[in-house]
């Protein structure tokens, strides 16, 4: 028999290497067809590393994840995007764990001031994201932010805009005070800029759109002697650099400190400068 051609081999070797190329993509076919139809692998535990809201059954409704679903079959990313929608899931991981248990881990958003709109309460985050309306019975113990303008579905939308973020950000700066306490509010007025309420201290105290922290730090260094006598002040305005100024209530009566000594709420002074 003559020597076989050196074109005849090489068509022989690339057709043999075709056919198990396909001879693989079949076999795994079946294998995954039998995977899927395989009782072995069906959902039988859902796992949940999760806490406060939404609770167990929410996030497991929300899932879509049943009992006798195949484990080969659910697609993990697409069911972490779904969570992902809730207003209090700010990330949800899905991991399967053959051959029949589901791991669902939650990290939910954490309020930290209420907002006021249209005459109904809402939770907050840290990052401006409007969480939940508060029902009856629910815990009132955070700051609130007041003043806001637009209605809820614009909150939801513009939690980035600059009267909520500014007004987040002076919260932040209020809480990294301890010397201040609790912040009972903040007010937001488009003309005038923030103001805030302490809860040991009753009193408005205007910051208007900018450098919070300079301002915090020339407040604290006279909040004692202002908190003895908030009845007799009805305002302190910090927007002017370098400046304290308080507004007297009519027909109040009060001392002020300047620099070791103390002068009438009616006097002036560069650091605290009273107006009627």
């Amino acid at each position: 028999m003559d020597e076989m051609s050196r074109p005849t081999r090489t068509f022989l070797l690339r057709s043999l290497r075709g056919l198990g190329m396909i001879a693989s993509i079949l076999a795994l076919y079946v294998l995954s067809s039998a995977l899927v139809r395989s009782p072995l692998f069906v959902v039988k535990q859902v796992e949940l590393d999760a806490s406060g809201r939404p609770g167990p059954d929410e996030i497991r409704s929300m899932s879509g994840i049943r009992p006798g679903m195949n484990m080969f079959s659910l697609d993990t990313e697409e069911v972490s995007r779904r969570l992902e929608t809730h207003p209090w899931i700010q990330h949800a991981t899905v991991v399967k764990r053959l051959p029949d248990k589901v791991l669902i881990k939650v990290w939910k958003r954490r309020p930290v001031v209420l907002i006021g709109v249209q005459g109904c309460l809402y939770y907050m985050d840290a990052e401006g994201k409007v969480l939940d309306m508060i029902q009856p019975g629910a815990s009132l113990d955070f700051p609130m932010i007041t003043g806001l303008e637009q209605d809820v579905e614009d909150a939801r939308r513009c939690g980035d805009g600059r009267d909520l973020q500014q007004a987040l950000s002076l919260l932040r700066v209020l809480q990294d005070t301890p010397a201040l306490g609790s912040v009972s509010e903040i007010h937001i007025d488009r003309s005038e800029g923030l103001s805030f309420v302490l809860e040991g201290f009753p009193v408005p105290v205007q910051m208007g759109w900018s450098d919070f922290l300079e301002k915090m730090i020339r407040f604290e260094k006279v909040l004692p002697s202002l908190a003895s006598q908030s009845n007799a002040i009805e305002r302190v305005d910090l927007r002017f650099s370098g400046q304290i100024v308080l507004k007297q209530r009519e027909g109040g009566k009060g001392r002020v400190p300047r620099g070791n000594r103390t002068e009438t709420l009616a006097d002036s002074d560069p650091s605290l400068h009273p107006t009627t």
